[in-house]
């Protein structure tokens, strides 16, 4: 098999590190961060390690995917953005502890993710995210992201979370008892999904092998 080309190789990479854009129609990201902070109980053991369980120290991982064209109104301010993903599909946000992770696809008119200006951080954003399935449950999660605020472009794009914030995560359930809690993380980062981590891998390969193939006598 013929190594890739350096052209190829250096547009695998390319796409990879910087396929971000503009008015995406399909926005989707993964972020993780260490519980810690003010909120670090399980009260009504979301996790499955016990009611009151202490999850100091333990990884939070988010998911999360939207279509915009299936919102079914949206807000742009020169200060703040927000889509209403009411329709079922819309917004897909995870969370998982432990190995135990709670889904919600939206379904609700109510459910919204909004990126603002945050007036006392020049320069960042602040980005909210909340599903809910109108009777059983609802996932929220915000903090701030590192992307500067651009009305109309920042929520069409993943976003970078800002490591040095607390985010906050909050968890509701009414499908048999009530259930609230709120869950709060540090040291927060954006995890590479996995088509991106292939085709950087494609491109590292790539070049690899060029460098190789020069190298014999």
């Amino acid at each position: 098999m013929r190594p890739l080309s350096l052209a190829a190789s250096i547009i695998c990479v390319v796409l990879a590190l910087g396929g971000r854009q503009s008015q995406a129609v399909v926005v989707s990201g993964a972020f993780s961060g260490t519980i810690g902070g003010a909120d670090t109980l399980d009260p009504f053991d979301w996790f499955g390690q016990g009611a009151g369980a202490d999850l100091t120290g333990q990884t939070f991982n988010v998911t999360y995917s939207y279509d915009t064209t299936l919102a079914v109104s949206s807000l742009f301010r020169p200060t703040q953005d927000a889509y209403r993903l009411g329709r079922a599909g819309a917004l897909t946000l995870s969370f998982s502890v432990g190995g135990v992770t709670t889904t919600v696809i939206t379904g609700d008119t109510n459910t919204a993710f909004s990126s603002a200006g945050d007036r006392s951080s020049s320069g960042e954003t602040m980005a909210s995210l909340e599903a809910d399935n109108e009777t059983t449950t609802l996932v929220e999660v915000f903090g701030l992201a590192t992307e500067a605020f651009v009305s109309g472009v920042t929520i069409n794009a993943p976003f970078t979370p800002d490591p040095a914030a607390t985010w906050t995560a909050v968890l509701s359930s009414s499908d048999t008892v009530s259930r609230a809690e709120i869950i709060t993380f540090d040291d927060v980062a954006s995890v590479p999904e996995p088509v991106s981590l292939a085709i950087l891998a494609t491109g590292t390969i790539g070049l690899g092998g060029l460098r190789r193939r020069r190298s014999k006598p």
